[in-house]
């Protein structure tokens, strides 16, 4: 293990109760810093007695209009893997299931019956569920209550590590009022080769509602783990009928604002700029910090963890 959380505050100037922004973080480690509002994922330990050791996963946040409100309708998620992604350890509930996920977390337009949406790719590494791909949609009520926890194998035969050249796919179905009544997944492998494929209704299960904003997070697997990848990279690309715009906060017309992914990941991303686009791209990485600083975290209420059915891999 490398240096402790107090020589490492100690370097960068901090006291051992004090915070520290991506940027700091970033130049001590000497890893390129390409925006103020670029998120960053860490993985918190230390030796210190009296640290506890604590992650953090949360992205930009992708928006629609509130004047008027415009539902986000359209979107489509792609997911190019550039270096292999290699999950080291995982933390949690249910340490034994390595792996990690990609979620798409949506805010739905203020409803009552939907509050947010999370429509994930997750991969496992090993047994007893892995190596192997799943699909999966898990939404809730403003009031906290699960609507909809349907989940579905999209690959079986996976490689432990996802290599280069695979690309995910994440493609939320609406109707005509904005609704997300299905979500649609997709798998290539790094031939172009397409390795799985799976869609999940929404409209048959549960309440349906429009979504008005959303961020796409690379973290732990489910039920609120944190992951810990010793390798990955790529990029992010967002494809909207409805104009996006990149911030750090909600806009007013969301259900539930200031909440956050409670799955997290040593992941680092890409800058974006803020202005509104319907077609975006961004880079994900791996950050290899040994070392963590506790409170760099999104000042935000974490939303319940991605849940696990009870057929799950079954």
């Amino acid at each position: 293990m490398a240096a402790s959380f107090r020589s490492f505050a100690k370097n960068l100037g901090l006291s051992q109760s004090g915070t520290i922004s991506a940027s700091a973080v970033a130049k001590s480690l000497n890893f390129p810093f390409l925006g103020p509002a670029r998120r960053l994922s860490l993985w918190m330990e230390s030796t210190e007695p009296g640290l506890n050791g604590e992650v953090n996963g949360s992205n930009y946040i992708l928006s629609s209009s509130c004047d008027p409100v415009t539902p986000i309708t359209g979107l489509e998620i792609d997911i190019s893997v550039t270096k292999d992604i290699v999950c080291e350890n995982v933390f949690g509930p249910s340490p034994d299931y390595l792996g990690c996920g990609f979620q798409l977390n949506a805010n739905s337009v203020a409803n009552p019956s939907v509050g947010f949406q999370q429509y994930v790719i997750i991969f496992y590494a090993g047994s007893p569920y892995g190596p192997q791909l799943f699909s999966g949609v898990n939404n809730w009520q403003t009031a906290g209550n699960q609507v909809i926890n349907s989940f579905s194998s999209l690959c079986d035969s996976m490689p432990p590590t996802i290599p280069a050249g695979y690309n995910f796919s994440i493609y939320p179905q609406s109707d005509s009022q904005g609704n997300i009544i299905s979500a649609k997944f997709f798998a290539n492998d790094n031939l172009g080769n397409q390795i799985g494929s799976s869609e999940i209704d929404v409209l048959g299960s549960a309440p349906v509602a429009p979504i008005i904003d959303f961020e796409l997070d690379f973290v732990g697997p489910i039920n609120g783990e944190s992951a810990v990848l010793s390798s990955g990279a790529g990029f992010f690309t967002y494809l909207s009928g409805t104009l996006l715009t990149p911030s750090r906060e909600d806009p007013s017309c969301a259900a539930i604002p200031g909440t956050t992914t409670l799955e997290s990941a040593n992941t680092f991303y890409g800058a974006l700029p803020a202005t509104p686009a319907n077609i975006l791209n961004q880079s994900f990485s791996v950050l290899p910090v040994e070392v963590v600083i506790p409170n760099l975290k999104r000042k935000a209420k974490p939303r319940p963890a991605l849940t696990m059915p009870t057929n799950f891999g079954k």
